[in-house]
Order: structure tokens, then sequence, then C-alpha cells
């Protein structure tokens, strides 16, 4: 069995960070190669720089690391970046399960799973906690807003991971060693030559024209009173002098 997890480098203050929800996703991925002795591979798209991001999971216990990079990738939306990942990784012999954290912290959207498994042309599923091999197939489990369900499914499938939804390991000091040396395929601006057709960089439909900061304001008030009305009143003329009068 082959594994490839889907991680991304996202800014984080003045520097640059594995994404927060991916590590989830490596951590679930890690605990399936475990059990299956399987083959893992981490897999991103971006900068030269993003090299450090592969290390990290190379890190915590993957086995290798590919990284796609090139100028004309730069600007893509979801849709191009799938367009890549998915290209990257039948380019590297495939995987019969693909892991995705749920979001980056910088696009925020959502979306990445579904497009690469549309991509791949595999089944894919959601809030995923936890995955075990099975006689027939796997057994994954995703949690919903209000149940539980345990699904049997047959590989290839991709699987976006619930976050907070175990405890992502550290390194240890022999896995940070080796991961310094560890050996990363790079993979250029060749490994999609219709760009235009892929939705790729430029050519994605979607275009972020602007960012900004977004400016947070609170304000704090104490209400006192002798009885509970006398709260209540007091609540209802705070709200009123906000503006947002309780209708009655």
């Amino acid at each position: 069995m082959k594994i490839a997890v889907c991680v991304k480098q996202v800014p984080e203050n003045d520097g640059m960070k594995l994404n927060q929800a991916d590590l989830f996703a490596v951590e679930l991925a890690l605990q399936l190669k475990e059990t299956t002795k399987a083959e893992l591979e981490a897999v991103t798209m971006g900068a030269p720089a993003a090299e450090a991001a592969l290390r990290d999971v190379i890190a915590m216990g993957a086995d290798s690391g590919t990284l796609i990079t090139g100028k004309a990738f730069a600007g893509s939306d979801t849709y191009g970046t799938s367009a890549v990942l998915a290209a990257a990784i039948k380019e590297t012999g495939g995987a019969d399960v693909v892991f995705c954290g749920t979001r980056s912290s910088d696009g925020d959207t959502g979306q990445m799973g579904a497009f690469l498994a549309a991509r791949l042309g595999i089944p894919y599923f959601s809030r995923v906690i936890s995955i075990d091999p099975g006689e027939e197939g796997l057994i994954l489990t995703r949690r919903t807003e209000f149940r539980e369900e345990r699904i049997r499914v047959k590989p290839p499938v991709l699987v976006s991971v619930l976050e907070e939804s175990n405890h992502p390991r550290y390194a240890t000091l022999e896995r940070l060693l080796y991961s310094l040396d560890a050996p990363i395929r790079v993979l250029g601006e060749d490994l999609i030559p219709d760009r235009k057709a892929a939705g790729v960089g430029q050519d994605s439909p979607t275009q972020v024209v602007d960012t900004c900061q977004a400016e947070m304001a609170g304000k704090c008030a104490f209400l006192t009173g002798e009885t509970m009305e006398d709260l209540a009143a007091a609540l209802e003329d705070c709200l009123a002098g906000a503006g947002c009068p309780i209708s009655r």
C-alpha cells in the first residue's frame, strides 16, 4: 500500500510554517502507515522554501517528500492547485489512500479534498477521525454534527481529517536528523503542459485581488443591580445604547 499526504506551508507572523490543520492528517496517515507497513509520501506545492514543510513531515515519520514548484503555479486557486497535486500524485506512482487537512489557515476554502478527489477520480470522505485496515478494504470513521459513521471502503480513496481529532506526534531526535538530508523529489512546470486548460496560476478561475488585515474591536460593559429585574433592565439599556434595542 502507498499513502500520500498533502500539506501546505502557510504564513505565520513574519515567517512560514506547516499548516496547523494538516498536522492531524499527517498523524492519521502515520497511524495507517504503522498498521499496514505502507509507504508514506508527503506532497506539497509552493515556492522552493516549502521544502521545509516536507522535511517537517518526514521528521514526524513520512518516508519521502515531493515538492512541486514553479513561477507558473503562483496564484493558483483551489481548482488549479488540485490539478497540480493530482498530476504529482499520478507522476509518482499514484496512491491507495490520500490524506488532506480540512482547510488551510490562509485560503481557508475547505475545498481541496473534494477538488483533488474529483481530479483523481476516486471516492472522497470528509471529517474523518480514524481509518483502519479491514477484511475487505478499509474501515473509516467520520464525525458529523449529530453522529459518527463507520464506513467500509476499498482503496483508492481520499479523506480529509477533522481538526482536533487526534494528537499529532512530535519528531524524535533520530527522525529530525534523518529529515535534514532526506531526499526530496522536485517536479517543475513541465508537470502541467497545458496550464490554461488545467486552470493553473494566472489561468485559475478565481484570482485574489486584495488582502487586508481585519480590524478587531470590542467593548466590555459591567452591569450591576440588586435583583434580576434590575440586571435585566440594565442589559436592556445597554443594548439600546449600542443600537440593538430589544423588541417587546
